[in-house]
């Protein structure tokens, strides 16, 4: 399947969690957030990792992406392609470098859907996405990692 027929499937099937109320992200309500906050659609952002265990071998930090200061995440949700596997056990999840939010991995197998973003969503400061992994060395796996946020007016 090719990413962007990939990413078609993603959008259609899978509805990520929201940090602002669901309600806020209807079109009407989005519309108005854009409207108090004076900006409009391109205020949104969208980040789009394929991240693939070659890529992430050893257990370490991995920078995956950098948000500006003012940025509040509005979802984030990671797919699993192809199963993760490793030689023990492995663990992996998204966290910011400044330590205020992060969402754990887990399952790893092929088909799973994990969302949501524990910790503040907001940020006065630029951040770094970073993809953390621990315990041992991963053998295979593929997935996607889709973060959506929004740009505040200083």
């Amino acid at each position: 399947m090719k990413l962007n027929q990939f990413i078609a499937t993603i959008v259609s099937k899978v509805s990520a969690v929201p940090l602002v109320p669901g309600s806020l992200l209807s079109r009407f309500k989005k519309s108005l957030l854009l409207h108090l906050l004076g900006q409009d659609e391109s205020a949104f952002r969208t980040v789009l990792a394929r991240i693939d265990w070659k890529d992430v071998r050893t257990p370490g930090r991995y920078s995956i992406a950098t948000l500006p200061a003012g940025a509040t995440i509005i979802s984030c949700y990671f797919v699993i392609e192809t199963a993760w596997k490793s030689r023990g056990l492995a663990t992996m999840k998204i966290q910011d470098d400044i330590n205020s939010g992060y969402m754990s991995i887990n399952p790893l197998t092929a088909g799973a859907v994990h969302n949501g973003w524990t910790g503040s969503p907001f940020s006065d400061r630029p951040r770094t996405i970073d993809l953390i992994t621990k315990k041992a060395a991963w053998t295979a796996g593929m997935g996607v990692l889709v973060f959506e946020y929004i740009e505040t007016p200083e």
